[in-house]
């Protein structure tokens, strides 16, 4: 009866217009209900378990409390928020590309409450059970933990290396500071190579820069791209969480990501600060685009004979 209750708020929600799905999913992936049209039960899970640790990571990169965070993408928009009095449940949205996500979630405003409520009165009745496997299912899932490899292969790792002169660095170091200029009430902001080499970076307060904030970053990011391309086989081009004093914002770009923290005031416009930020692209692009042409080529290593040559005879 209560998961009947839960899914009819929860299509009520979906028959909102611009809204494709929505499903209610516990923070540790459990998804408890959904609405919408997806492809199997598999791809629920595998969306839910994408969502919780894109949640996981959005709630590591700040201390404040998590409101919302919205993904766009070249084709579809996701959104994530937590409920307000049950942090352990959130709701998440897939709508199309134009879709306003404030509209959706004025008109969906009942509903949210409704089902917080209907959780906060069953809440041991709506405790997921232990998902059962079959003896095959958990030899499967075993198989898939195994190191040992069938036959002969040859292990080539890539090897990265850049060359970054000055005249570049201060490109990319000026085009940082031009959307700090314009938006001033950013107070941290970096710029960083996917495989987590800070560029440039940015700090109002001096604080000290912590590195592991430009890894965890990243790891939201190249998250978020799995789900949308599981969902709508589309790219992402941001993200953007909102806190209770700030907002993060993580703009896609060439093999590298634009991060943000801006303070919130009283006169913050997030659709605003969205186009700044997307209006930055192209340039920064361009700036990567030459920082690429000038990587050496550097030839990959061949793991066996690494070893080999390591070898006492």
């Amino acid at each position: 009866m209560y998961n009947d209750l839960l899914k009819l708020h929860l299509q009520n929600i979906k028959n909102i217009p611009g809204v494709e799905n929505v499903v209610l999913t516990q923070k540790d992936g459990y998804p408890i209900t959904s609405a919408g049209v997806w492809l199997s039960k598999r791809e629920v899970f595998s969306v839910s378990s994408a969502a919780s640790a894109i949640y996981s990571a959005v709630n590591m990169l700040s201390t404040n409390k998590l409101n919302n965070i919205l993904i766009e993408g070249t084709s579809a928009k996701i959104f994530l928020s937590p409920l307000p009095m049950l942090e352990e449940y959130f709701i998440t949205l897939t709508t199309q590309k134009k879709t306003n996500i404030g509209a959706i979630y004025v008109e969906a405003k009942n509903s949210l409450n409704a089902i917080q409520n209907l959780l906060i009165s069953n809440f041991q009745a709506l405790k997921p059970p232990l998902i059962h496997f079959t003896p095959e299912e958990i030899e499967d899932i075993l198989r898939n933990f195994s190191l040992k490899y069938q036959g002969e292969q040859n292990l080539i790792l890539p090897k990265y290396n850049f060359v970054l002169d000055d005249s570049l660095a201060d490109e990319i170091n000026n085009s940082l500071l031009t959307i700090v200029k314009s938006i001033p009430e950013i107070s941290r902001s970096f710029i960083s190579l996917s495989n987590g080499y800070i560029l440039s970076s940015y700090d109002k307060f001096n604080s000290g820069f912590d590195k592991s904030i430009c890894a965890m970053a990243f790891s939201l990011y190249d998250t978020a791209k799995r789900v949308f391309w599981i969902l709508k086989k589309s790219f992402v081009e941001s993200i953007v969480g909102e806190y209770s004093s700030e907002f993060i914002f993580i703009q896609g770009l060439k093999n590298a990501i634009l991060y943000a923290e801006v303070e919130k005031q009283n006169n913050s416009r997030i659709g605003l600060l969205r186009l700044l930020f997307s209006s930055y692209v192209n340039s920064f692009n361009e700036i990567l685009e030459k920082f690429e042409s000038g990587k050496p080529d550097v030839p990959s290593l061949e793991i066996d004979e690494a070893f080999e040559s390591l070898m006492v005879r």
